[in-house]
Parts: C-alpha cells; sequence; structure tokens
C-alpha cells in the first residue's frame, strides 16, 4: 500500500520522506506478491475458509467467488509476470485448473456426491478485467522497484518472519494439483525473495507472518530500526541464507491443505482462541493417571489416518458412514454383516483392518489412500433403545478388541494409538450429540484405565515370575494405550456442542480429561446438516408407547426423531378409550366399508403438533409397545378431505413397525438379508367355528406374487403355504410349524382367523371369533396394562 502512494501520489511520497529520520519499516511485505490469494480461491488457506465457513450456510463458494471479484485482494496475487510459466495472467487458465480440481475430486471422493457438498471445494474464478488491474499493478510496482526506490534504499527496511512452510508455486501431476512449499524459506504466507527488494536491507524476526505485528519480545528491536536504521537485536536476513538464484534452492514439500486435516497453529492470530477454530498443539502421552487427551475435529472423514470407531443400530443394511467406509475396506462390512458377524447388540464389536501396503495405497490415487488405518464397529442395539451407559459399555470393549488387535500385530503395535470416534449413537432416538461424546469420552477413558493397570500387573515383575516358573516362557508384551481420542463429525453446529459437552466434563472431573482448547477443521467440513437436523439413516423414527396420566387416564407418549428436525420432539397425547375400541372394532369388521375411519383415527391418535410431519414423511419406522401394538397404525390416512389420488399413508410412508418388550430373548439370532420368506394363507381350522376367509388365500397370494415378481426376490426364496382354490383345506399345524422351523426366516406372513388367549376379557358376551385383520394381529395383550387394545376383536 505505501509503495502505490509512491506510484499514484509521489508527491506525497516525497513528503514522507523529506525529514532525515524518515523510514519505512515493512514486515513481511508481499513485494513479488504471495500465494495466499490463489490458495483461498482454491479452498486451501485457513483464514480464507473461515470466512467462507461463517458466511451463510453451504455458501463458501459463493463466498470465494465474491474474494475472486476484489481488485485489491487480486493485486497481492504472485505468478503474475509475463515470463511467469504458471500463466495465471488470464481467466482461461484459473477455471482450467479449477475444473480439472473439481473433475479430480468427483472421481475419488467417496463421501460425499451431494452438488451442496461438492461445492464446499469449488474455486473462486477471478474476472479477467480483475486480473488486468492486478497485472498493471504488478508491472507498475517492477518498474517502481528497478527505477524509484533505489534512491530512497536507506530509508527502507525489511522484516522476514521464519515459518517451516511457505508456498511457493504450484504443480499440477498424477495426484492433481498440489502447491509446492519451500521449507525454512519464509514466514508462511511470503517468500524472503518475494520479500526482498534491491539495495534495501534486511532482518529476520523469528515468527509467523501474522504473528509479527504482535511479537512484544521484539519491539524493541523494531523500534530500534525505526529511530536508528539498524538494530543487532536481529539477525541480517543473509545470516539466514543467501538470495535465491546465488545458492541452491531451498528444499521443497508437497501439500494440499483442503485435502487433509489441519494442524495446529495454522490459523491468524486474531481468532486463535476462540474454541470453534482451532486444535491446541499435542501434547506428549502421560503416566497411567495422566488425564485423556480429547480433541474434536470439524471435517469428513477424508481427513482420518488413525483407527476409526462406528456405531451400528441394529438393522439388515448399511448406511451413511458404514456404507462409505464399507467402499473403502472392499466390502468387508458388508461381508460380515451377511455372514451374521457383524456387531449389533451393545456390547458386540467387530475389528476391520487396513492390510493394504504403502505402495499399494499411493498406487490407487490420492483419496484411495485417504481410509482409516483400522476401523472398529460397535453394537448398538435397536434404534430408540440404546441408553447412555450401554453406549459407553459398547465404546470400552471396542476400544479394548482394538488394543487387543494391535498387541498382536507381528510387529507388537506402538506403545500407543490415537483412536478417532464418530459421534455414535447420536444419530438415533434418545442419545444427543452431548451425551453421546461425553459417553464415547467415558467408555475410552474407563478402557484405557483397564490398560494401564493390566500393564502394572504384567510389569516386570510378572515376567520375572513367568521366567522363574518356565525357561521358555517369553517376555509379555505391554498392552497399547491410547494417545488421544479425536471425535470427527462432518457439521459444524453438532461438533461444537459435543465440544461444549466434554468441556462441561472435563471440568466436573478434574484430572482425567484434558480437552483441547478448539476445534480443529478438515476437508469437506459443513456449518449444518442439509435438512436441518441429522438422522444417520435415511428413514424416520417414531416411537408410540403407552403410559398412564396422573389421574390414570390413559395416554400415547411419542417421541419423533427426523432428518427435517434438529431435535426429538416429545409429546404425550390423551387417548378416548371408549371411542378407539369402538371404532377399531368396526374398522375390523369385513362388512366395513367406511373410509373416513382412517382419517377419524389419525385425528384421535395423532396430536396435532406432529400431524403435518407424520403425513409428509416418506421412511417411518415405528415403535411400539404391548400396549399400542393393538392399535391398527396401517390404517391411519392422514388426507383430511378424502382424496384417494395417491396411495394409503401406511403404503406412501413405507411405515414399518417394530416392538419393545421387557420379556424377551436376550441373543436372538436375526435373519440375513439372504433369508427366505414364508407366506401362510388360511391355515387349516375347524369350519364349525372358524368360517372360511377367501380374502385372507386373496391376500396370500397377492402377496407372493409381489415378492416374486421381477426384480424383487428370487422365486425359490419365497415358500408360500397357500391353497391353490378356495375349495382346498389350508395347510394344517404340522406342516405350518414344520415350515416355521426349517429355516431363518426373514419375513413370516400370516393371513387368517386371529383369536386372544383365554384368560383376556374380550368384554363380549360370547367368544365367537371373528376374522382379524393383520393390522390386529397382537389384540390379545392383558387388560391389566394401559387398557389401549380394542376389545371384541
Amino acid at each position: 500500500l505505501a509503495r502505490a502512494v509512491q506510484i499514484e501520489c509521489p508527491q506525497v511520497w516525497d513528503r514522507w520522506l523529506a525529514h532525515p529520520q524518515a523510514r519505512l519499516l515493512m514486515l513481511g511485505t508481499p513485494n513479488g506478491g504471495s500465494w495466499a490469494p490463489m490458495q483461498c480461491l482454491s479452498g486451501d488457506d485457513p483464514f480464507g475458509n473461515t470466512i467462507a465457513a461463517f458466511g451463510a450456510p453451504f455458501q463458501d463458494h459463493a463466498a470465494r467467488q465474491l474474494m475472486a471479484r476484489l481488485p485489491g485482494f487480486l493485486q497481492l496475487q504472485a505468478g503474475l509476470r509475463a515470463d511467469d510459466p504458471h500463466g495465471l495472467r488470464l481467466q482461461a487458465r484459473w477455471q482450467a485448473l479449477a475444473d480439472e480440481d473439481l473433475r479430480r475430486l468427483r472421481e475419488h471422493n467417496a463421501w460425499h456426491r451431494d452438488e451442496r457438498q461438492l461445492d464446499v471445494y469449488r474455486w473462486g474464478i477471478p474476472p479477467q478485467a480483475v486480473l488486468d488491474q492486478a497485472i498493471a499493478l504488478r508491472e507498475a510496482l517492477d518498474r517502481q522497484a528497478a527505477v524509484e526506490l533505489p534512491r530512497w534504499a536507506d530509508r527502507l527496511l525489511l522484516v522476514a518472519g521464519r515459518a517451516r512452510a511457505t508456498p511457493d508455486g504450484f504443480e499440477v501431476g498424477p495426484q492433481g494439483l498440489v502447491y509446492r512449499d519451500a521449507i525454512d524459506a519464509g514466514d508462511g504466507r511470503v517468500l524472503d525473495d518475494s520479500l526482498r527488494l534491491p539495495g534495501v536491507r534486511a532482518w529476520l524476526l523469528p515468527d509467523e507472518h501474522a504473528d509479527m505485528p504482535g511479537a512484544r519480545q521484539h519491539f524493541d528491536a523494531l523500534l530500534e530500526l525505526l529511530e536508528h536504521g539498524s538494530t543487532t537485536r536481529l539477525a541480517p536476513l543473509d545470516a539466514d541464507g543467501p538470495a535465491r538464484g546465488l545458492a541452491p534452492p531451498p528444499a521443497w514439500t508437497r501439500s494440499r491443505p483442503s485435502r487433509q486435516g489441519s494442524a495446529a497453529g495454522e490459523l491468524p492470530p486474531d481468532i486463535e482462541r476462540d474454541p470453534l477454530l482451532r486444535l491446541g498443539a499435542p501434547r506428549a502421552p502421560g503416566p497411567a493417571s495422566a488425564p485423556l487427551r480429547i480433541s474434536v475435529l470439524n471435517s469428513d472423514l477424508g481427513a482420518v489416518r488413525t483407527a476409526l470407531m462406528l456405531g451400528h443400530y441394529r438393522s439388515a443394511c448399511l448406511t451413511g458412514t458404514e456404507r462409505a467406509v464399507d467402499r473403502l475396506f472392499g466390502g468387508a462390512l458388508q461381508d460380515a454383516l451377511d455372514l451374521r458377524r457383524y456387531p449389533d447388540a451393545p456390547g458386540t464389536q467387530q475389528v476391520f483392518v487396513d492390510r493394504r501396503d504403502d505402495a499399494a495405497a499411493a498406487s490407487t490415487g490420492p483419496a484411495a489412500a485417504a481410509r482409516p488405518a483400522a476401523v472398529v464397529v460397535v453394537g448398538l442395539g435397536a434404534e430408540g433403545n440404546l441408553r447412555p451407559g450401554e453406549l459407553a459399555r459398547s465404546v470400552r470393549q471396542g476400544l479394548l478388541a482394538l488394543a487387543q488387535r494391535q498387541r498382536e500385530a507381528p510387529d507388537g503395535g506402538a506403545a500407543d494409538f490415537d483412536l478417532s470416534a464418530t459421534l455414535l449413537g447420536s444419530g438415533g432416538a434418545g442419545i444427543s450429540v452431548g451425551t453421546a461424546a461425553q459417553c464415547i469420552a467415558q467408555g475410552v477413558r474407563e478402557a484405557d484405565q483397564a490398560i494401564a493397570e493390566l500393564n502394572l500387573r504384567q510389569g516386570p515383575a510378572a515376567d520375572v515370575r513367568a521366567a522363574a516358573s518356565r525357561l521358555d516362557a517369553p517376555a509379555r508384551r505391554p498392552w497399547p494405550r491410547v494417545g488421544q481420542l479425536q471425535l470427527v463429525e462432518l457439521y459444524l453446529d453438532r461438533a461444537s456442542e459435543a465440544w461444549r459437552a466434554l468441556k462441561l466434563q472435563a471440568d466436573a472431573a478434574p484430572g482425567a480429561y484434558a480437552l483441547a482448547d478448539t476445534l480443529a477443521f478438515g476437508p469437506g467440513a459443513l456449518r449444518q446438516p442439509l435438512d436441518g437436523g441429522y438422522r444417520g439413516t435415511s428413514h424416520d423414527y417414531i416411537r408410540a408407547l403407552g403410559e398412564r396420566g396422573p389421574a390414570g387416564e390413559a395416554l400415547i407418549a411419542y417421541t419423533v426423531d427426523t432428518r427435517r428436525r434438529a431435535r426429538a420432539e416429545q409429546v404425550r397425547h390423551p387417548v378416548q378409550q371408549g371411542l378407539l375400541r369402538s371404532l377399531v372394532a368396526e374398522a375390523s369388521n369385513d362388512r366395513s366399508r367406511d373410509e373416513q375411519i382412517g382419517r377419524t383415527l389419525f385425528q384421535l391418535l395423532v396430536p396435532a403438533e406432529l400431524g403435518p410431519f407424520l403425513g409428509d414423511t416418506r421412511e417411518m419406522l415405528l415403535q411400539v409397545d404391548p400396549t399400542t401394538a393393538a392399535i391398527p397404525w396401517e390404517l391411519l390416512d392422514t388426507e383430511p378431505d378424502g382424496s384417494t389420488a395417491q396411495p394409503p399413508w401406511a403404503v406412501r410412508c413405507k411405515l414399518v413397525r417394530t416392538l419393545t418388550t421387557v420379556d424377551h430373548r436376550r441373543t436372538p439370532h436375526d435373519a440375513g438379508a439372504d433369508a427366505h420368506v414364508l407366506v401362510i394363507g388360511e391355515p387349516r381350522a375347524d369350519p364349525v367355528r372358524y368360517p372360511a376367509l377367501p380374502g385372507a388365500r386373496a391376500e396370500a397370494r397377492a402377496v407372493c406374487a409381489l415378492l416374486r415378481r421381477p426384480g424383487a426376490l428370487p422365486a425359490a426364496q419365497v415358500v408360500g403355504l397357500v391353497p391353490d382354490d378356495d375349495t382346498t383345506p389350508g395347510a394344517d399345524a404340522r406342516t405350518v410349524v414344520n415350515a416355521l422351523m426349517e429355516r431363518p426366516w426373514r419375513i413370516v406372513h400370516i393371513a387368517g382367523h386371529g383369536m386372544p388367549p383365554e384368560d383376556v376379557d374380550t368384554g363380549s358376551a360370547d367368544r365367537a371369533p371373528a376374522a382379524a385383520s393383520p393390522a390386529a394381529g397382537n389384540a390379545g395383550q392383558r387388560d391389566d396394562s394401559p387398557a389401549l387394545q380394542p376389545r371384541g376383536v
């Protein structure tokens, strides 16, 4: 800026330096330009990314494009001279680099393919008019340095900073675009050669570019330069190394900050103390009583190179993060799921290790190498049933399994290892982001303490005793311990919530946890979820459980956890039992043709505040208990105007039930996705007490035809016990029982008569059964539970 004054207003410049003691001291001035503007526009500069991240959500590209239109910003760009080989004087060159960079990202990015997420990586492209302005100033500054400044050389003073690496151009090769960083040849933003001016003396300040104006310990030296034009408190720059061109060039390294995790100290000093922005410097592992070191990284999993811990709710398929990791590990997770070896119950776990060597990883491209060293998957049970204590226990057991695998490695494993973990469990109902973070930290610390105690018991004294009892007994290897726990979260608001919860946990347990003062940023970080909320799966979750109110009235307690809401809604809704029983009894009658019943049930059962949401959902998992299971949820209809232009609500929203109960088998063997389907249509019964049900046979045949249609299931996987016509008797009890016990079944569909147990008061004068719809299949529950189930079904 001062040099531009000499070009635009030379009389002002002359008046400034007319005083015999006038001096101009420049700290880290990019006289030859800097590569920081290009790194801001390509998303590789921490300060530029901070400006983009704290703008409007998902506007990173728009923020960079705004920067690209600022002439003063582009005038700092290096590589704009006519003889520069990079060709940055043309807008077309910038556009070509950006297009090629995005193309390579699309090919290799295994985590996100949504265009809104890819916008995080899009460049800002400077218009040609802005580039022309920057080129004009660059040429004017070069002429000034050669003609005008030499006569003022004794009044000008330069101070260079020092950083480990400073950008010095870029290269485009097999790995894509990478920046070339000169080692110990600049202040992190400005190279020594870019700082120098002909005939102007320069000194070296041992601080990075952004820290130089605030380096109070060197203020006396800067004052001495201003007062006397020289100082002995700082070393001359030439003492640190002669100008490039007079000596061998410095060593270079290659980097791409947007494709790797952020390191401590990257961000400028005015935001270093903000806990939302930078991770503190790592500390060395301590003794057994040392606190667990924890950090939070706002990034996608492309920044993770350490072992990674994931959680798995009970499901027949892999979704979200698990699916992405499965692709990187060659389908190993899906294989384990297919073989029914995949963990799903709390306390279960499985470790998957990256077996590639470094050469094989590098040969498959830059993104393919971006994968964790190992993945440990811990079971979380059924969604909605996970409790904080179970989550901490699962994490503890998973970490112990990983430590054992590390110890059994051929090289004995490292003395300690770092662990990364997603906020596992926080994508389901009942576990908040803060609770998940605290439970993960608790589980890791408990496991690490157990390992420390085990190593203490199996220390040198134990080795001596073992050697005395057995001459050939080898010394026991110590168990590796956790060096640092890093929680990785894609969205900034969730990462911040996790950090705050961990801060409370660390304050409540002094000496147990050492939480980094700030967050770190990595590639792909987003500010908030695209839909305003967060779910680890594609479906929405609704829990409807029966309760009793203060006065003994029947209630339904709803918990709604969706992809569209940032919180889990909890609503208690009163139920009119008599009216509900009457409506259900009418709906279950085969002579009923009243289409209004479904809409009435919806208005009766669903609170007004949840109605619009339930009507708009597309995939829904409904969890019920024995009290609410008897309600025919599938009959509900959300169309108040009676429109029949679209399928029923239960079909339209892909409604699936799950039953929660206290009395159940603790370790059930779930059927795999390749298991068969059994369809039973009107099994044989006493024709005197149970009249024929031609509708049940028609239903069973329709189900068989639907499952066997092309693109659904192989015909051999669908077993039907359905009479071919309406006169042939159905399968008898022995045939049905034998079929049920023949193999594990993925689906068992029964269409036939239903009858409650003998000890249930149905409220009717006689006990003659009536045909039960599949929706009312659990009507035979005890009436001493909250009385929501219909009677007389």
